[in-house]
């Protein structure tokens, strides 16, 4: 744990207004103004999106800084979609080696910062969990436009679909 409490200015000076909106804009329900944990929840979320992860990734991102910079969870109820304990497992290893520099601590919140982003920047696939089941009701007209996604199965129709508006929505 770190002996002092760090604000997210440290990586980018935002004001927490000026947060708490773009968050609103962007359909997140962060609470800024609740606690340290939560601003820093709230502000990776932020950098998150400006760097291009999706929405989903953002929230894990923000729950794992938050947990990791301040010693307190703020949950995103995101481990449906990612191992989180491996995530947290492989962060607690390299926050060990960061604790051992001899650097200033603010320069070690800010190597753990960068270092937990570039794992959901570079290589978070790793984590991702498999869905076993979806139900989806659809309309006549919706199925026979879905039934037009290429893909064999309606499985892989359905990951053909979702792969392409990721691609298209970032």
């Amino acid at each position: 744990m770190f002996k002092k409490e760090y604000d997210y200015s440290i990586i980018e000076d935002i004001e927490l207004d000026d947060l708490d909106l773009y968050l609103g804009e962007n359909y997140f329900i962060t609470d800024v103004f609740k606690n340290e944990s939560c601003r820093w929840a709230g502000f990776s979320q932020y950098f998150g999106l400006e760097q291009g992860l999706n929405p989903v990734e953002c929230e894990s991102f923000g729950s794992m800084v938050a947990f990791f910079i301040t010693g307190k969870y703020c949950p995103s109820s995101t481990d449906q979609y990612y191992d989180e304990n491996r995530i947290r497992d492989k962060i607690q290893k390299q926050k060990k080696e960061i604790m051992a520099l001899d650097v200033e601590e603010e320069e070690k919140v800010r190597l753990l910062f960068y270092y937990i982003f570039s794992i959901y920047k570079e290589g978070l696939e790793n984590y991702e969990k498999s869905i076993t089941a979806l139900t989806v009701k659809l309309t006549y007209s919706q199925q026979k436009k879905f039934m037009s996604v290429k893909g064999y199965t309606k499985a892989e129709k359905f990951r053909n679909l979702l792969d392409y508006y990721m691609e298209n929505h970032k």
